[in-house]
């Protein structure tokens, strides 16, 4: 790593911290804004870490990026390196607490222990009420900024590293579960003891299943509780007592039930020697507009108490100034009075008699003060108007060509010009999709990853498959490398670029100031959120319909996404930025931007292709597939941009796009069941004599007696394994509610010689297959006699 000055073409190694048993400690430098994170590089060859906790690692970080507190170190999205998975969060000045411990010594300081407590108490509040856990909290998760103030980090921290990690684990005899906000409090319970006591931490031997160490573990903090009760500052024994306790009843039940144990005590009149600066702790005054509450100024562990005779001329002074302003407004200005809010006095008086300074904080807990409210709040500042007048003699200047930056919204159906190489990109709206699938129809599919719930940012993404055009201005620039391999028919400008090794792919997108898509973010491209089987619907193409050729990028008007993008089903297969695995683990909560697999030897490949021999099944729009990166075979590709970084500096407005329709889906609830009974043969009776290779079409009339509303999407599906058919799927064609019938067929070219039977069943757009009768496992069938 000491050799290596770059990553991913983009940070810049400024120092190596050090390592743990998972990877490397960086702080780097982006090139692009020149912003520094302190970051952790989890090693590709790492085999300290399963697949399943890389991939619950990757999730915690994902569900932590949006969420932002005063008090805590933001993080930002993983990503994939070369060498492995960027985990990058903002860069500090300051240092770790324990650090502080080893160079002050044990115990800290009253007015230090109460501060670190306050905030990180905040911090875990903020996050509990969020759904959130830490789950990791020690002395190596904590940053002291040089004024003294303490951020919660979700990185491990110098120089400890994690190293003494169990030592703060709350005794658990079922592990392997998600932590709960209990591990936090018993977490937060030793770090108070270690900072304000000079007790030592028990130091267990790291089995969680150990019964009889888990007894000693309580009874020992029981016994340390009892001797902290000589503690200068005695309120702290009941903190210690319920967040160390093995009595669930009595313990604290969540961050912020902490945080007010904590603010209580500091709201007391403790010994004045060890008091901060009033400074120290925000105040509740510069987060609200307004406050009900006069507090004299005093914030933090500074006593509201003053002798009444010192405050009495400034509060006179106040009440005059209030008077006088009220009775101008009265008189020159009702109307803004009448605005005002109405506030009882009787009701306020009450309040201030029964409820404790300290709840004036309470917002500080619930406001997670994401970064789009601190933008919102700036922009606002800058909006307001200058008390400095125009002057009027000097005359406005002429508007010039140049306008700055202005942001473009990605909305269904918009499109913009990207300018650096002059390609048409659809918008993405932020929303979910279902990606994924359970069953699939009985085509031999392999890799194919579950039903699962994804969340995207919004984003734009090619409408057309690069072409050979535009490669071509990236190669001349002496960026991407000359694709040699491509045969004469298949040579052409407005041809899609093909032959790409998954690299070049790569080179080409970031040349042009964009990306390779997320496999995600390809799927919900072509698949929207109705979740459809093809990009242009639930509908099954006849094999006569597909083109067998390749053809010019977006010549296909039937080969369409519900977002206006185009060939995600033909032309040429595409990569995609992940690497490809064939078994993945999923989640049951919703993933957030995944980024797929840390490693592999393939990365991923989506779409049909001209040349493929299962045309249906490769236009499905979760198909995929994995290909070694240097592989040279027909495959092109698209390139992605995020919504935050499209401005008019660098796309400009184009026309809206055509969309594909939408999809006739049964609301069904989840367990209803799908049930079939044979009616009659409507054409073809048993025994009718046909002539092989004659196009013939079999119908039948069918009753629905499920529970399950049947579409019009929903599928007959070849199933006989002694004749083979180009088209496997055939849409039902009708609706049909539970206890209504209809009539079902198919068309195809009649197969075999002499006496012939062929097997069907239906499937619903799941693709999940039932036969007739009451367990479904009745043949659907033609019979006939070829000659």
């Amino acid at each position: 790593m000491a050799e290596q000055k770059m990553i991913n073409n983009r940070y810049k190694i400024l120092s190596n911290i050090g390592a743990d048993k998972s990877g490397y400690f960086l702080t780097l430098q982006d090139s692009e804004d020149q912003k520094k994170y302190y970051t952790k590089l989890i090693k590709i060859e790492n085999n300290k870490l399963s697949a399943k906790s890389l991939y619950a690692l990757q999730l915690r970080m994902q569900r932590l990026v949006r969420f932002s507190h005063t008090n805590i170190i933001s993080v930002t999205e993983p990503e994939l390196a070369e060498e492995g998975m960027l985990i990058k969060q903002t860069s500090v000045s300051g240092s770790s607490l324990k650090e502080i411990i080893q160079k002050q010594g044990r115990p800290l300081p009253m007015k230090t222990a109460y501060r670190i407590s306050l905030d990180i108490a905040s911090a875990l509040a903020a996050l509990h009420s969020e759904g959130l856990v830490h789950g990791e909290l020690d002395p190596s998760h904590i940053w002291i900024d040089p004024e003294g103030k303490a951020y919660l980090s979700f990185l491990e921290l110098p120089p400890a590293f994690d190293t003494e990690r169990p030592i703060y684990e709350m005794p658990d005899l079922t592990p392997g579960t998600e932590p709960q906000p209990d591990a936090d409090i018993f977490s937060f319970g030793v770090l108070l003891l270690e900072m304000c006591t000079a007790l030592s931490p028990y130091r267990s031997t790291g089995d969680a299943t150990d019964v009889e160490e888990y007894s000693h573990i309580f009874a020992y903090y029981r016994e340390c509780v009892s001797e902290s009760a000589g503690l200068e500052v005695p309120e702290l024994v009941p903190v210690l007592s319920r967040c160390l306790t093995d009595n669930k009843a009595l313990r604290f039940k969540d961050g912020e039930e902490l945080y007010w144990a904590i603010r209580k005590i500091v709201e007391k009149d403790v010994p004045k020697k060890d008091l901060p600066p009033k400074e120290d702790l925000p105040s509740p005054q510069k987060n609200k507009k307004k406050s009900g509450k006069k507090t004299g100024g005093q914030t933090g562990f500074e006593t509201s108490k003053k002798k009444s005779g010192s405050a009495a001329l400034p509060i006179a002074l106040v009440i005059l100034l209030f008077i006088g302003v009220g009775i101008y407004l009265w008189l020159h200005q009702p109307e803004f009075l009448n605005d005002f809010p109405k506030i009882s006095f009787n009701a306020k008086q009450k309040e201030s008699e029964t409820t404790p300074v300290y709840q004036e904080t309470l917002s500080l807990l619930h406001v997670t003060q994401t970064a789009m409210e601190v933008q919102s709040i700036q922009k606002m500042a800058e909006e307001l108007p200058t008390e400095t007048p125009l002057p009027t003699e000097t005359p406005l200047p002429e508007p010039t060509a140049t306008q700055p930056p202005r942001p473009i919204t990605a909305l269904t159906g918009r499109s913009i010009r990207w300018l650096a190489d002059d390609s048409l990109m659809a918008a993405v709206p932020e929303e979910s999709f279902t990606m994924g699938i359970d069953n699939t129809f009985l085509f031999d599919m392999d890799g194919i990853l579950p039903r699962h719930r994804v969340s995207l940012n919004a984003y734009w993404i090619d409408v057309k498959e690069v072409t050979q055009a535009q490669y071509a201005r990236c190669v001349a620039e002496g960026v991407c490398q000359p694709i040699e391999r491509i045969a004469d028919e298949w040579m052409g400008d407005d041809l899609p670029i093909m032959n790409v090794r998954w690299t070049d792919a790569q080179v080409y997108c970031s040349w042009a100031g964009k990306r390779l898509p997320t496999e995600a973010e390809w799927e919900k491209a072509a698949r929207g959120t109705d979740g459809r089987l093809y990009p242009w619907g639930n509908f099954s193409r006849s094999i006569g319909i597909y083109p067998n050729r390749l053809h010019r990028s977006g010549e296909d008007p039937d080969d369409l996404s519900p977002y206006g993008v185009m060939d995600m089903a033909g032309n040429v297969s595409e990569w995609v930025n992940d690497f490809f695995s064939e078994t993945r683990l999923i989640n049951d909560s919703e993933l957030v931007n995944p980024i797929g697999p840390i490693s592999g030897n393939m990365h991923t490949v989506k779409g049909g292709s001209f040349l493929s021999q299962e045309q249906e099944s490769a236009s499905f729009t979760f198909n995929r597939s994995g290909a070694a990166p240097d592989t040279v075979r027909n495959y092109g590709f698209r390139c992605v941009v995020s919504a935050d970084a499209v401005d008019t500096t660098k796309a400009a407005e184009d026309e809206a796009l055509t969309l594909a329709s939408s999809v006739n889906s049964a609301d069904n609830p989840a367990d209803c069941t799908n049930r079939a009974r044979f009616v009659s043969d409507i054409t073809i009776p048993d025994g009718t004599v046909v002539e092989k290779g004659q196009w013939i079409t079999k119908t039948w009339e069918l009753e629905n007696y499920g529970t399950c509303s049947w579409t019009e999407n929903y599928k007959v599906v070849w199933s006989d394994e002694n004749y083979t058919n180009s088209q496997k799927l055939f849409d039902i064609g009708v609706d049909l509610k539970p206890g209504e019938r209809g009539e079902i067929s198919v068309t195809f070219p009649a197969q075999g010689n002499g006496d012939t039977h062929i097997s069907f069943v239906l499937a619903n757009t799941d693709g999940e297959t039932f036969g007739l009768g009451e367990r479904g496992r009745g043949d659907l069938y033609i019979e006939y006699n070829a000659e």
